[in-house]
């Protein structure tokens, strides 16, 4: 391990498997989630990035032209997604409209600076096995020497068989349109959809996942987080209820209608508590057994200790007995991208794992994510747990100091539930750091305990915290209300907060720098360092000392404290910089103006000053892992994230790359 301020030179970590240079410097990167509108492209299976706007990933459509009917809630289908019928479920409210269903591939993705399309345009292979008819559309088309019908629509009859069949693609934002039309038989449905170049055709029947430019990419980065990919931020579903609950209530009336599949779901209410709740599609009624404790409820808000809460009870949409699953038909709904499969990515570039564990995950459960991973025990057949030679990180939810998530208000609920006689704090914010490092303790020490002390030596189990305010973790790593506390006496081996830079200025500031002749590009990277724009201008809502100059003192501030914890080392979930392309709260110019210096060759020395300034005053060894966010994403209100905005930009020769890529392939010492 380098010390925090050893010389770059002398922190060099060994080649590992995957192709990482003999001398790379260590780097981490959040992938971004997988949606049919990603321009990641991951996978060599674009069905499996498929979906639409809702839970199931199919949009209910006819053929006759409506492309969403609004039906999805009574769709059957079988367990890994694929309809097994074009049926009702049960009886519709009127009547039944829909007769196909579609999903789609590749939906809405521009064309950014360099690249050459949205996503690659050829020849592709669709295959399924089971019997009915499977439509293409969209992007799709009929060409010369293709073997799909001229209409795109596959239809097999043969039981339990494969058909597949080559079409051409020219890619646009349209995207490709995937319809099952016609399913025959409701125990041999079209199911193990696959829609794939044709040139790796080959590779993806011998087991290949990933699409070998988004494995060019990752090349060199020696640590992958999946919060995204797991969608973390997705682990609950707000809901409304239409009035007050009162003590030993058993039922209550949402807002609107259910518009999920019936069924019984996990429920967590606003207080903490936890049922199993009936639901019922188009209905507005939801009934649980064992009366609650509290009441709730005035006007449409609920108060619970000092916390104000606008939905009554959350949907828990993550389980481990519902976790998602290589067969799965898609892999960017609610549950996220199978362990399986992060586990493979990082075997297969040799980066190490950061995973997200689910916040109401069971010590059970935790116990058999971690074996799961780091032995294999529960995989799907065909995978293979982690590498020998790499760790796996382990984190509670993401962000959960962080007020404008759900986990938020669920972890200061169930820091409630257990101190009830403990003061809430502000907003719950005592109760939320208590139970949350309560939480992550049992967390580490459920890991050691499955995995044994061998094994564990390659777990890291990081208590996330708030970059801005210390007070994040130091309260949840002291866990005052906690009998068995301090969490520091627990198997946690890491801090881990996000070295984020950047901002949008105040609407005054935002006009003057948008006014200047070159349209405020110069004093927009003059105010990176000062307060003080190339002009001359004073920028008051920016930082006394630029935008990183906040990012250094947050950083420096956490070094400090880390000293009184010796066995504990600091590391970023994420970072990179924070602005973000919007009119919201700034001015008219203000989205044009970061796009133009997201792209610009400056952005690249921004950059790699963030870098080089953890490297020095953190240190640049895997155990002070710099992960940061993300890896492909396009310029967006909500912000600007992605090192790249499109896999179809060039990354090599690295001096053709775009500049916040450039900056980070430079940093690790690969030049591609």
């Amino acid at each position: 391990m380098c010390h925090a301020l050893a010389p770059a030179l002398l922190c060099l970590v060994a080649l590992v498997p995957g192709g990482r240079p003999a001398e790379a410097r260590p780097l981490g990167i959040n992938l971004a989630q997988v949606a049919y509108y990603s321009t990641e492209q991951p996978f060599l299976n674009i069905m499996k990035s498929g979906g639409a706007d809702n839970y199931s990933g199919w949009a209910t459509a006819t053929t006759s032209g409506a492309h969403d009917t609004g039906e999805e809630a009574y769709l059957q289908v079988d367990s890994n997604g694929y309809p097994t019928s074009l049926v009702a479920s049960r009886a519709l409210p009127g009547r039944q409209k829909f007769n196909m269903v579609r999903t789609l591939i590749n939906y809405g993705q521009g064309t950014p600076p360099g690249a050459s399309g949205p996503y690659p345009s050829g020849t592709y292979r669709l295959k399924f096995i089971g019997k009915g008819t499977v439509r293409l559309e969209g992007d799709a088309i009929s060409a010369r020497g293709d073997t799909c019908p001229s209409d795109n629509a596959l239809t097999n009859s043969r039981a339990n068989t494969y058909v597949s069949c080559t079409f051409t693609v020219r890619a646009s934002t349209t995207g490709i349109w995937l319809d099952i039309t016609a399913v025959s038989s409701s125990s041999d449905n079209p199911r193990d959809i696959s829609v794939v170049q044709e040139k790796y055709a080959a590779s993806y029947d011998a087991g290949a996942i990933f699409n070998p430019a988004f494995l060019a990419m990752l090349k060199g980065f020696s640590s992958l987080r999946f919060m995204d990919w797991e969608r973390t931020n997705d682990e609950f579903h707000a809901l409304f209820a239409a009035g007050a609950i009162s003590p030993g209530a058993t039922s209550l009336t949402l807002s609107k209608p259910w518009e999920g599949p019936s069924g019984s779901y996990p429920v967590i209410f606003i207080d903490g508590e936890r049922r199993e709740a009936s639901f019922t599609a188009g209905a507005s009624a939801v009934n649980w057994s064992g009366g609650l404790s509290n009441a709730s409820g005035a006007s449409g808000k609920w108060v619970f200790g000092s916390q104000t809460y606008y939905g009554s009870l959350y949907i828990v949409q993550k389980t481990w007995t519902g976790r998602s699953l290589p067969a799965n038909a898609f892999w960017g709904l609610a549950d996220g991208v199978p362990l399986e499969v992060e586990v493979a990515l990082c075997n297969q570039i040799g980066a190490n794992c950061h995973l997200n564990v689910p916040l109401l995950y069971s010590d059970a459960d935790i116990k058999d994510m971690g074996m799961l991973v780091m032995s294999g025990a529960g995989m799907q057949s065909g995978y293979r747990p982690l590498a020998a030679n790499l760790t796996a990180t382990f984190e509670l939810s993401n962000e959960v100091w962080n007020s404008g998530f759900i986990q938020y208000d669920v972890a200061g609920s169930l820091g409630g539930i257990t101190w009830p006689t403990q003061r809430s704090g502000g907003g719950n914010y005592a109760w939320n750091r208590n139970w949350f490092g309560m939480r992550t303790a049992q967390m580490a020490d459920n890991l050691k305990a499955a995995l044994g002390p061998a094994v564990f030596e390659r777990v890291l189990p990081v208590l996330g915290a708030q970059a801005a305010g210390t007070n994040s973790a130091t309260e949840a790593l002291t866990t005052a209300y906690w009998n068995a506390g301090p969490a520091t006496k627990h198997a946690i081996k890491q801090v881990a907060i996000a070295s984020y830079w950047g901002a949008t200025p105040s609407v005054a500031d935002c006009a003057t720098m948008t006014a200047q002749s070159d349209g405020g590009l110069a004093d927009f990277f003059a105010t990176l360092r000062s307060q003080t724009g190339a002009s001359g201008a004073i920028y008051t809502s920016v930082p006394n000392g630029g935008w990183l100059g906040e990012m250094q003192d947050w950083v420096s501030a956490y070094v400090k404290v880390m000293a009184r914890y010796p066995s504990l080392t600091l590391i970023a979930y994420e970072g990179g910089q924070g602005f973000q392309a919007t009119k919201t709260n700034t001015c008219p110019g203000w989205p044009d103006l970061v796009a133009r210096a997201e792209r610009d060759s400056r952005m690249e020395g921004a950059v790699t000053a963030a870098l080089d300034f953890w490297a020095t005053e953190v240190g640049d060894s895997q155990a002070h892992i710099n992960n940061l966010y993300d890896d492909v994403s396009p310029i967006a209100w909500f912000g600007a994230f992605g090192h790249l905005e499109s896999l179809m930009q060039p990354i090599s020769p690295l001096a053709v790359a775009p500049p916040k890529y450039r900056a980070l392939v430079r940093y690790i010492g690969d030049e591609r």
